[in-house]
């Protein structure tokens, strides 16, 4: 039983971050993306994205569903989408997710920019195919007719330099607002609008 605020802090912030059992999964999961994609596409690397990049990830609440997102960074050569006579970006969605509906069967796989979604049992995986920008760290990831700029690179090193400008505090309040989020479902904010506030105010 915590006696002080400091102890509250560090048992809730125990019981929101990931185990190294959940960590390890999610890991699997990249790693079988990789595995069903490789023989079809030329994969450059694969990467984590979203709030597992960022580090604010936490534990299913009230037994609902997490998601990762999961970037296949695709050689050049595969960049045959979105250009002049070339099919749209959102058809690279549609060829990757038929290449997954070979070998999973999972009770959904859908397609809608800027991802193919599966839905497993314990966990929803987005995998977005991404090209590298030249001389950036950010991808082009496809968005229906066009494309968008994604950057969860970035995302991943500022937040880690806010975390350690605040002694390594800063991750755990934001896991501790998601899961207010997550409890309090009325709030009409997404858990990334939240992260980005909260980003902004602490900076400052």
């Amino acid at each position: 039983m915590a006696t002080t605020a400091p102890q509250a802090f560090e048992q809730f912030k125990a019981r929101l971050t990931l185990t190294s059992k959940q960590r390890e999964a999610l890991r699997d999961r990249r790693e079988r993306v990789r595995s069903l994609l490789s023989d079809e596409w030329a994969i450059d690397t694969v990467v984590f994205g979203g709030s597992h990049a960022r580090g604010s990830k936490i534990r299913s609440v009230l037994g609902r569903q997490g998601d990762v997102d999961i970037y296949v960074v695709l050689k050049g050569d595969e960049r045959t989408y979105g250009g002049l006579f070339e099919p749209p970006p959102a058809k690279l969605l549609v060829d990757m997710k038929k290449t997954l509906d070979r070998h999973l069967k999972t009770p959904k796989i859908r397609a809608d920019s800027p991802a193919v979604r599966v839905t497993y049992d314990d966990m929803i995986v987005d995998v977005i195919p991404a090209f590298s920008r030249f001389l950036s760290d950010a991808f082009d990831i496809p968005y229906y007719k066009t494309w968008m700029i994604a950057t969860p690179r970035g995302q991943q090193r500022v937040f880690k330099q806010l975390d350690d400008a605040r002694a390594g505090k800063f991750k755990p309040l934001l896991r501790m607002i998601k899961h207010w989020k997550a409890v309090h479902r009325t709030v009409g904010l997404r858990s990334y609008h939240l992260e980005t506030l909260a980003y902004e105010i602490f900076r400052r």
